[in-house]
């Protein structure tokens, strides 16, 4: 394949065979973006998009495969060229599942309604369009080039023509100034749009973004994690675009959504509102964190030790990560529980006043501590109620069955005895075994039913205390064993604790973790090794 430059595509067309029908971008001057500053925009001749046809042919045979047109916007291209170019694919992939593009607005307002129904008859299923923002003023700014009406219109020349449109928006893309503004007017433009597909990704600039001088002179503040969701849930709050299948799952994005607006609607409540309940203690959590003595914070900072926060959001997108192959109703249930889990512990830290890993250890030792020394105490009670119930049994035994036993005793032939024994084995075994257990345990003491009883009472109640207190401590320890539990998947290897319970043997799964985690680290460095193409994570 004869690729010129730095090859762009949604993560979607990961297995699609890329074919490059135009170099670099029409527009090329969105402030945010660097993806294709570095190529001059040109159309490739037929003739070479047609040896990589034969190129890719010869290499895949006669597959079903999906196939994107790159760079920025092939869509761009006169209709007579584009109509050739899918003829083409078509000529040596017949088989071919669907063919995609990148499109602006302006590319599908130049076609008309009856050009693009015959586009998509000649196999153009989708068009991926970045719209990034619904404000006018943001829209502006960043130097995009269109309008929120011609998205609209954009939307609606698409539609009836059996092309789905793909929509992207970029979080953050208004700074702290005009987060409320660009979350309401994205919902309301994706609410006038109702695309096929909807991607939110979060705003990361990269060296040479014209955007980031505005970062660096403080012109623009950039959105923090916290205020990244809560435009989030603005947007949700606001959208109505019934059947839009919508993704936040870009490796820019600090949580991930999944489903269909609307429809999904009772889920995504459930995880904005877990959403928003994290966000609300997030953010006391860090304000208190900030009023706390400036040696404390200092000490922080030079220990450059990750605090509780900065842990658990790792340990939920690795809970993502590792539901990545789930269907999207999955992927949302199993957001809801983990952040429902995740919020519960996030109270309860900081309450207890923990924020990093030290402190955390430090207060399940102590807890589990107390936990061990009130079982401790506990136990010779138990015993002892378990001998008291034991003697009990044995003296109401004895008493009972002592008239058989001496009318046993008084039969001096020895048929009738034999026979009165076997008439009364259980009794006479139940009185003997008392005698037995007397000779061991009282060696001939004299013994008082009414101070065992009370003596039994008391330790009942004694019992009921140390009980009473362990419950709660157990209730503390089992929020605390889970937190460190969740560390555990995100801490190096030699941070790893064994979280059994006090007292007890760690689990056979816990006791090779060391090993599981070690095989987890080699497997990031290898996802960390460089590759040879970038690609937007908006998922279908």
């Amino acid at each position: 394949m004869n690729y010129e430059g730095m090859i762009y595509r949604p993560p979607s067309e990961a297995y699609s065979l890329i074919l490059q029908v135009t170099v670099g971008c029409a527009h090329n001057s969105c402030t945010f973006c660097t993806m294709y500053k570095e190529k001059s925009f040109h159309v490739k001749p037929l003739r070479e998009v047609e040896e990589d046809l034969k190129e890719a042919r010869d290499y895949y045979g006669n597959r079903s495969l999906r196939i994107f047109l790159a760079d920025g916007d092939a869509l761009v291209l006169s209709q007579e060229k584009l109509c050739t170019i899918l003829r083409l694919c078509r000529q040596y992939f017949p088989k071919a599942e669907r063919i995609t593009s990148y499109g602006t607005a302006q590319d599908i307002l130049r076609k008309s309604k009856k050009e693009l129904q015959e586009l998509h008859e000649l196999g153009l299923d989708m068009i991926y369009l970045g719209a990034e923002s619904g404000s006018p003023e943001i829209l502006e700014h960043i130097h995009k080039g269109v309008t929120v009406e011609e998205y609209v219109q954009a939307a609606e020349r698409l539609r009836g023509t059996g092309i789905r449109l793909s929509v992207t928006l970029i979080s953050g893309l208004g700074g702290q100034k005009l987060l409320k503004e660009h979350a309401i007017a994205s919902a309301k433009l994706i609410t006038a749009m109702k695309p096929d597909y909807l991607g939110f990704l979060t705003l990361l600039l990269e060296p040479g973004a014209p955007m980031l001088k505005e970062v660096k002179s403080g012109a623009m503040q950039l959105l923090t994690p916290a205020q990244v969701l809560e435009e989030m849930e603005l947007f949700l709050t606001h959208v109505d675009s019934e059947g839009t299948v919508f993704r936040s799952n870009h490796a820019s994005n600090y949580i991930s959504l999944a489903g269909n607006l609307n429809r999904d609607i009772t889920a995504a409540n459930r995880l904005m509102q877990s959403i928003r309940q994290m966000v609300r203690h997030l953010k006391g959590w860090i304000a208190d964190l900030k009023e706390k003595k400036a040696a404390l914070l200092e000490a922080l900072q030079e220990s450059k030790e990750p605090t509780l926060p900065e842990l658990l959001g790792k340990y939920l997108d690795l809970r993502r990560e590792e539901r990545t192959g789930w269907t999207s109703k999955g992927q949302l249930t199993g957001s809801v529980a983990d952040f429902n889990k995740v919020m519960e512990a996030i109270r309860y830290l900081r309450e207890k006043e923990l924020s990093t890993v030290q402190s955390l250890d430090a207060y399940l030792d102590t807890v589990s501590g107390q936990a061990v020394s009130i079982r401790a105490e506990m136990k010779p009670k138990e015993q002892r109620m378990k001998e008291i119930n034991t003697l009990l049994s044995h003296i109401a035994n004895f008493e009972a069955h002592k008239p058989v036993h001496v009318e046993y005793a008084a039969i001096r032939f020895k048929k009738p005895r034999e026979q009165f024994a076997a008439a009364h084995r259980d009794e006479l075994d139940a009185y003997n075994a008392a005698i037995r257990y007397f000779k061991v345990h009282l060696k001939e003491k004299k013994y008082s039913i009414k101070k065992l009883n009370e003596e039994q009472t008391q330790l009942a109640g004694e019992v009921a205390g140390y009980k009473e207190r362990l419950s709660a401590l157990q209730e503390d320890v089992k929020i605390l064993r889970d937190v460190r539990h969740w560390l555990n998947q995100v801490l190096p290897s030699e941070q790893y604790r064994q979280t059994a319970e006090p007292g007890k043997k760690p689990s056979i799964q816990q006791a090779v973790k060391g090993r599981t985690q070690r095989i987890r680290e080699e497997q990031a460095e290898k996802r960390k090794q460089p590759r040879t193409e970038k690609k937007q994570d908006m998922e279908l």
